[in-house]
């Protein structure tokens, strides 16, 4: 991720992105949400992240064969990434894209979550593919598991603060 490869300070961005690059050589150097290094600047107006695109890509020249480079994020954004150098689409061979799940495989997702809080889930799958379905078909959610665990954790919060309030107390988990 971003924060693996670039510093706020001066200097500092050249020796962790080597850093990082040098652990991964001989392996894969995998950088999450990758769109995060392009066209961000700190409040100094400096672009960090541009100077880790160019070792990287500096790397995947000078270490063919001995890196295999992988950028993820969602593709509109991968896409704006690759199009702010010239050079770094031409080193990227491959291209996967991954579906989104569906509204049934992100039920299913969910209610392994909640069995993982604890909660006994009976009925609640069904209900679950009604409730994700209809928020995927009015474009209120993608077909992303990050959103499915913020639900989730907001199902669980929800759940302790009524049984917080149920048993007389009224302290806010």
């Amino acid at each position: 991720s971003k924060e693996d490869l670039v510093s706020p300070y001066v200097g500092e961005t050249e020796v962790k992105t080597k850093e990082v690059i040098e652990k991964a050589l001989g392996g894969v150097l995998f950088v999450d949400e990758a769109y995060m290094l392009a066209g961000n600047t700190n409040p100094q107006g400096n672009d960090y992240g541009k100077i880790a695109l160019e070792i990287i890509m500096r790397a995947m020249e000078n270490e063919r064969g001995n890196l295999v480079v992988v950028f993820a994020g969602y593709e509109n954004d991968i896409e704006k990434l690759l199009d702010t150098n010239e050079g770094l689409r031409s080193r990227f061979s491959q291209k996967f894209r991954f579906e989104d799940y569906s509204p049934k495989e992100l039920a299913k997702i969910a209610h392994i979550m909640i069995q993982a809080e604890g909660f006994e889930t009976n009925d609640v799958v069904k209900e679950m593919e009604e409730l994700m379905s209809n928020q995927y078909k009015s474009n209120q959610m993608s077909g992303n598991a990050r959103t499915v665990r913020k639900m989730v954790a907001e199902i669980v919060s929800n759940h302790k603060i009524r049984m917080v309030e149920k048993n007389g107390s009224f302290y806010k988990i």
